[in-house]
């Protein structure tokens, strides 16, 4: 078989093991542009595929793009051959003599407190407010992907225990707190905002279409527009929320289970607190302070 045939045999299994069509796609446009690398450089089969191959491979990226994205990238490659070994095709990963490229930390984009305030103040005087403040408040809050928000159903909502069941990645199911003042914010929207509909998904564009990741993307776009303010992300809530996670006492590992992260790393990656940020907790928490 060639690399190819079993790039296809890879692909496959992202459908079968039920990831996103977006995840589909990255591991596709990675494994092709990976694909035409070993075409070029004679790698014929899984097994010729070294360590110094990678490192080549890495130097043509970053001709083109960032370390992350170089990284990115390397990682869809790293899967791929983990799946190869897992299945027997492949005797030794070659990344195991092969380790990513460093970066240097930097303060990730996120949305800061008093933007989200301002956020909150134009989602009250556009069309369909009570859906769009319970979706703004939402994301800072709880700091959901934009596929989970989007996902979530009523019957998710526990308002009475202040807790919410998200379908993550993987589809892996995890359960999260969520503040009352955000549960008031949807029940609110569903009671005398959302219409009366079939559809399951407790955020909807009308009765007849639940909002999608485009139809939200668009609306946080807007808001950012008429709020006069520079556009973030729809993930820049999630880092935010991760930051005023930490900034207002709350610790790593809860930070972590609420995110739904694997790895304690990521979520130290999102919490990156800057010089003032770490000012204003030792102001609060030092071991001198005098109440």
């Amino acid at each position: 078989m060639a690399i190819q045939d079993f790039i296809n045999e890879f692909l496959s299994d992202v459908k079968f093991r039920g990831l996103s069509p977006r995840t589909h796609d990255f591991y596709e446009d990675t494994l092709r542009r990976f694909q035409v690398f070993t075409t070029k450089n004679g790698i014929l089969e899984p097994q010729d595929i070294q360590s110094n191959h990678l490192k080549t491979f890495s130097i043509e990226l970053q001709a083109r793009m960032s370390i992350g994205g170089v990284n990115a990238y390397l990682r869809g490659v790293r899967a791929f051959c983990g799946f190869l070994v897992k299945e027997e095709f492949l005797q030794k990963n070659p990344f195991t003599k092969f380790k990513l490229l460093k970066q240097p930390q930097l303060n990730m984009p996120h949305v800061k407190f008093e933007e989200y305030e301002t956020l909150m103040i134009q989602a009250r005087l556009g069309k369909n407010p009570l859906r769009n403040q319970a979706i703004v408040g939402l994301l800072f809050d709880t700091g959901l992907r934009a596929s989970e928000l989007t996902g979530l159903q009523v019957s998710n909502l526990f308002k009475d225990k202040g807790m919410l069941k998200v379908l993550g990645k993987g589809n892996k199911e995890r359960v999260i707190p969520i503040s009352r003042v955000t549960v008031k914010r949807i029940q609110n929207y569903i009671s005398n905002e959302r219409e009366k509909t079939y559809l399951a998904e407790i955020f909807l564009v009308d009765k007849e279409t639940s909002l999608n990741y485009n139809s939200l993307r668009l609306m946080i776009q807007r808001l950012f527009l008429r709020a006069n303010l520079e556009h973030k992300s729809l993930h820049c809530f999630r880092r935010g929320m991760a930051v005023q996670f930490i900034k207002n006492s709350g610790d790593v590992f809860s930070l972590s289970r609420i995110l739904g992260h694997t790895t304690l790393h990521m979520s130290n990656k999102y919490a990156v607190l800057d010089s003032e940020d770490l000012k204003e907790i030792h102001i609060r928490a030092s071991p001198i302070r005098k109440f």
